[in-house]
């Protein structure tokens, strides 16, 4: 049987997370997310443009508690300049490395930006048709910058990179609810 890494010396694990959204410059959204489990936790904020360039102006991780790694700080303020698509959780654990708390790092990241993808930033008249009851007003998203192609096809670049296993990941493939034939 395998035992995860994370149950080595307890019973349970848990980890819990908290996302917001700021609306805290004219043209970008503050993400931020706190992550914390039995041993560290710890809050990354990234200041990104809306769809669809989702490009990241600022990148900040906090520890706040636990053994989390003076390293991962500066590091992470390296995905400044970068977009979150496909690829991200790649380049967010090449720039972390192995250290303590990286993992979970990566984890917020892509906690960040499934935030990104909820929300948009649109002008007011457009953000308006959305009380008219109309459903084909309130999908049309060809008028605010961002076609759903566009939309859909950066969601599913996003959701293929976070497939990628990172190097600190173990290499056996094996999820919880899938079943292992023995041999």
């Amino acid at each position: 049987m395998l035992e995860p890494a994370v149950l080595a010396g307890r019973d349970r694990y848990e980890r819990v997370m908290h996302g917001r959204v700021d609306n805290t410059h004219d043209d970008a959204f503050t993400h931020t997310v706190r992550l914390t489990d039995d041993d560290r936790e710890l809050e990354v904020s990234v200041v990104a443009l809306p769809p669809p360039t989702y490009a990241i102006r600022e990148a900040r991780l906090t520890a706040v508690a636990g053994r989390v790694a003076a390293s991962l700080a500066p590091a992470f303020a390296g995905l400044a300049g970068s977009e979150m698509v496909g690829g991200l959780t790649r380049r967010t654990a090449e720039l972390l490395g192995g250290g303590d708390g990286a993992g979970l790092a990566v984890d917020a990241t892509i906690e960040v930006a499934r935030l990104a993808r909820q929300v948009t930033r649109m002008p007011r008249a457009l953000a308006e048709r959305a009380t008219s009851g109309d459903p084909l007003a309130c999908w049309t998203r060809a008028q605010h910058g961002a076609d759903l192609a566009s939309v859909l096809r950066q969601d599913l670049e996003l959701r293929r990179s976070m497939l990628e296993w990172p190097p600190w990941w173990p290499r056996q493939r094996v999820l919880p609810w899938t079943s292992v034939a023995k041999r």
